[in-house]
């Protein structure tokens, strides 16, 4: 007999995007979190200015050049578009509903999935899939690379991983409050 595709089962399906995206959003909006993965001091005032631009609120750091201007200026775009998306995924999970419990075991199979692939490769495929452009690649001495080195972003990347599967297992447990209350 086969099963029916309902908005549920969509609900489930998207479950892990919303919870990385949140996870994501959450951790980009403690600055604390983000000035611990800096190396160097120098980095942290144009990290604060750029936070404040990249959340609308204020002006590109002059520290940067042209080309990293051009990239930060479409991450800004990526973040917008994200936090739409992260939006448009809790309406979509107020509206259809969603199994926590199997939108959690797919999460886990996707990080697990992200745990085998190397981080320089998912790292590039990202930046080629939402940078085509090709604006992202800079000389190892570049302030950006210089302020922000791959180890930021693969910390970030796993912490953002850890919350997720944290703020999945959050969603569980309220589902199952929800339904003796």
């Amino acid at each position: 007999m086969a099963r029916t595709f309902d908005k549920k089962h969509i609900g489930t399906i998207f479950f892990p995007l919303l919870c990385l995206l949140l996870s994501f959003f959450i951790l980009l909006s403690d600055s604390h979190f983000t000035y611990s993965l800096l190396e160097k001091n120098e980095s942290i005032q144009p990290t604060k200015e750029l936070m404040s631009y990249l959340i609308s609120k204020g002006q590109m750091p002059e520290v940067f050049n042209a080309e990293e201007q051009s990239h930060l200026q479409d991450v800004k775009q990526l973040i917008r578009f994200g936090f739409i998306a992260l939006l448009m995924l809790l309406l979509l999970m107020l509206y259809s509903g969603y199994n926590a419990k199997q939108g959690t075991i797919i999460l886990i199979c996707i990080l697990a999935a992200g745990v085998i692939i190397p981080f320089d490769a998912l790292f590039t495929k990202f930046h080629q899939i939402f940078f085509p452009q090709g604006n992202w690649t800079f000389a190892v001495d570049s302030t950006l690379i210089t302020f922000y080195p791959q180890k930021f972003f693969s910390t970030y990347a796993l912490s953002t991983a850890i919350f997720a599967v944290f703020i999945a297992l959050i969603l569980i447990h309220f589902k199952i409050v929800s339904r003796r209350g």
